[in-house]
C-alpha cells in the first residue's frame, strides 16, 4: 500500500473488517514504514464503513405497529409538554410586555410633566429676564438722577459759597440758614 492518507484508511477499513480496532501498530504491521504523521492524519480522518447487510429479514408486522405506536406516544408527549412550556413562556412573555408597557407608560406621564414643568420654568425665566431688565432701566434711571441730583447740589453749593463769599467782601453779614 502507498504511504500516503488513502493508503491508511485502507488498512484502517480492512482492521476494523477483521474485527480490529485500528492502532499505529497495526496500520504500519500492514502497510509497511509509513510516518507517525500520516498515520496520525489518516486516522484523524478515518471514517468507519457501515457493515454490508445483504437481505435482512423482514420486521414482523407487531413490532412496526409497536414501534409506531411507541413513536406515536412519545411524539404526543414531547408536543404536549412543548405546548405546555410555549405557553408557559408566552404567559411569562406577556407578564413581562405589560410590566413593560406599564413602565414605559409611567415614563411618558413623567417626561409629560417634566416638559410641561419646563415650559412653565422657561415662562417664568422669561418673565423674570423681563422684571429684570425693568429693574435695571429703573436703577439706571435712578442713576442718572441721582448724578443729575448731585451735580445740582454741588452746583448750589458753590453758588452759596460764592454769594456768602460775596456777602462777606461787601461787609454785609451772612444769615445764618434756617431749619438746619
Amino acid at each position: 500500500m502507498a504511504a500516503t492518507i488513502d493508503g491508511v484508511h485502507d488498512a484502517a477499513h480492512k482492521m476494523n473488517r477483521d474485527g480490529l480496532k485500528p492502532t499505529y501498530a497495526g496500520i504500519r504491521a500492514i502497510m509497511g514504514k509509513v510516518s507517525y504523521s500520516v498515520i496520525a492524519e489518516g486516522l484523524r480522518t478515518w471514517v468507519p464503513e457501515l457493515p454490508n447487510v445483504e437481505n435482512p429479514e423482514p420486521t414482523p408486522t407487531d413490532i412496526l405497529q409497536s414501534a409506531q405506536s411507541f413513536g406515536t406516544r412519545i411524539w404526543e408527549a414531547a408536543l404536549a409538554t412543548a405546548t405546555k412550556r410555549a405557553d408557559e413562556k408566552v404567559i411569562q412573555v406577556q407578564s413581562h410586555l405589560d410590566h413593560t408597557l406599564d413602565n414605559l407608560q409611567s415614563v411618558i406621564a413623567t417626561a409629560d410633566q417634566a416638559s410641561a414643568d419646563n415650559e412653565q420654568l422657561k415662562s417664568e425665566a422669561e418673565s423674570l429676564k423681563a422684571a429684570l431688565s425693568k429693574c435695571r432701566n429703573t436703577l439706571t434711571a435712578r442713576d442718572k438722577e441721582l448724578i443729575a441730583a448731585k451735580s445740582e447740589i454741588e452746583t448750589l453749593r458753590r453758588t452759596i459759597d460764592q454769594f456768602s463769599q460775596s456777602l462777606l467782601n461787601s461787609g454785609r453779614s451772612v444769615p445764618a440758614a434756617s431749619g438746619a
